[in-house]
């Protein structure tokens, strides 16, 4: 059965193509569609959500600010992979 395992299953190795980058394949152009568009609308129902309930304690605060970087970081770097996919 160890015979078996040590044939069969193998750790990942580098090859000399991907030059040790985990991130050489970008994802495709679908799912950056995908990405740009969800992060665009959590902004939007952020933005509809702070100015129906207004900003009432630190927490909001605390919530905004992460919403924003994480939805517009990723709007921006889904933006920019379209951008440069053409």
């Amino acid at each position: 059965m160890n015979s078996f395992w040590r044939s069969t299953v193998r750790p990942p190795t580098l090859n000399a193509v991907d030059n040790g980058n985990p991130m050489k394949n970008d994802p495709p152009r679908p799912e950056l569609w995908f990405r740009l568009i969800f992060s665009l609308v959590g902004l939007g129902l952020m933005v509809f959500a702070v100015g129906f309930h207004g900003i009432a304690g630190m927490a909001w605060f605390e919530i905004v600010g992460f919403g924003s970087v994480f939805f517009g970081g990723t709007a921006l770097w889904a933006g920019l992979k379209l951008l440069g996919k053409r």
